[in-house]
């Protein structure tokens, strides 16, 4: 902690209000901890520089227009109002990058700076190349859409949206305050929300629901043993994972609603392995899904009934291998 004026690259801690012109209950948070940082969005754009200069103590009442482009066109122009208590400010302070800092992290592998930076490059390397897979596998995925015509109710897409939502707000949207919070703190409607998110929700149904035709063409299982070796390597992969505490996590996985779970991911990762061989036999059209299904989009409400193709999906659209 320092006891000094808010600046660039420090951290604080803070109790925060907003009132937005034209909403009646204010977005409030307690304890709130955040960098101040150039470019970043915290709360609503144009808060943070303002926060600068600032000192310990308050409430500090912080009044400005929201800019004419704000994503939330309801809200473009309309005053913030933000009333803050300033319970602490701290200074950044990093640690030398040399063998002690990598010794300090506690892992017998990582006993100088250049096996950390090998560490890091490794794993950056390994998130590259998976994107790259998932972004092809999206790409023959979509190919193999374009030669189906699928009919599906419309509640599959609320449905995947629905998780969408649920993903993107971290899970406050539990519950209809933690919802009204954190649409709060973006500056956007329920509604807004929910178009922005349909075309994606509505191609995660679609890519979901032709993996489950070609898992039932196929006739892609998962075996009791493959789903064994998965939950073997879930335990053993798990950051933390001991000997001493294995018994514990694979407790975790090991239930009948967790086996299910891992027996649907697995059965995906299966069905899109099988897509990928398909797509590279050459000139050979003999194992390429033929089972098409109409191309029409049901309005059916909730409990309207789903067709034949849509009822048996390799797994429910949240599932689906892109988000």
């Amino acid at each position: 902690p320092v006891e000094r004026a808010v600046d660039w690259d420090d951290h604080i801690r803070a109790d925060v209000s907003v009132t937005v012109e034209g909403q009646r209950e204010p977005h409030e948070e307690t304890d709130a901890e955040f960098p101040i940082r150039k470019n970043s969005v915290v709360s609503l754009p144009g808060f943070v520089e303002r926060l600068v200069g600032l000192t310990a103590g308050g409430p500090h009442t912080i009044e400005f227009n929201l800019p004419d482009d704000f994503s939330a066109e309801e809200l473009r122009g309309k005053k913030a109002t933000y009333q803050v208590t300033i319970h602490e400010v701290k200074r950044e302070v990093l640690p030398e990058l040399d063998d002690e800092f990598a010794k300090s992290l506690g892992e017998e592998s990582l006993e100088t700076v250049d096996a950390l930076r090998a560490r890091v490059e490794g794993d950056l390397r390994k998130n590259l190349e998976h994107n790259a897979r998932e972004e092809y596998h999206n790409e023959i995925i979509d190919l193999l859409i374009a030669t189906a015509n699928i009919d599906y109710p419309e509640v599959l897409v609320r449905r995947e949206v629905d998780r969408l939502i649920d993903r993107e707000s971290n899970h406050a949207s539990h519950s209809e305050e933690g919802l009204r919070n954190w649409l709060a703190a973006i500056g956007r409607t329920e509604e807004e929300v929910r178009e922005t998110l349909g075309e994606q929700a509505d191609l995660n149904v679609r890519r979901a629901l032709v993996l489950g035709q070609l898992v039932e063409q196929e006739s892609i299982a998962p075996t009791d043993e493959q789903v064994d070796a998965e939950i073997d390597s879930l335990v053993t992969g798990m950051a933390g994972s001991t000997p001493e505490n294995q018994a514990a996590i694979r407790n975790l996985f090991d239930t009948p609603d967790g086996r299910v779970s891992i027996h649907n991911q697995l059965q995906t990762r299966l069905a899109i392995e099988r897509l990928e061989a398909i797509c590279l036999q050459p000139e050979d059209t003999s194992a390429t899904p033929q089972r098409q299904s109409r191309r029409r989009r049901s309005s059916a409400g909730d409990d309207a009934p789903e067709s034949e193709e849509a009822s048996e999906p390799a797994e429910e659209p949240s599932e689906a291998p892109a988000e």
